[in-house]
């Protein structure tokens, strides 16, 4: 498995009902996350996907910041059709345990957030 590639795979599991490959692949994404989050697969994902992807408690990361630059990156990737989610994507990012810096030199300054009357 390689994070350019275990979303794929992880999908291919599951249509081939491989629960060993399928869960295989969700320990290998949740010890990878930053990386599988720059990932194509990652910015392909549909916003169903994404949302669980984050809300999930095993996610290997140093800091809840990267799962926020992650979803921003998702939206980002196709913000005409992605914007309207990024509301209900905020709601499963721990924002809480973000440094309080981040909080206001990033989240608060970013215009995606800016812009959206619900994230305010």
């Amino acid at each position: 498995l390689h994070p350019k590639n275990c979303l794929g795979v992880r999908q291919f599991a599951e249509t081939m009902m491989c629960a060993v490959l399928y869960d295989a692949a969700n320990r290998f994404i949740h010890e990878h996350f930053v990386e599988v989050s720059m990932s194509e697969e990652f910015l392909a994902l549909a916003f169903d996907e994404v949302l669980e992807l984050v809300s999930r408690d095993e996610l290997n990361v140093k800091a809840e910041e990267q799962v926020f630059e992650a979803a921003l990156a998702w939206v980002r990737y196709d913000r005409e059709q992605r914007e309207v989610f990024l509301p209900e994507l905020l709601t499963k990012i721990r924002l809480p345990l973000c440094r309080p810096q981040f909080l206001t030199d990033r989240v608060q300054q970013d215009d995606l957030v800016r812009c959206c009357h619900k994230c305010r």
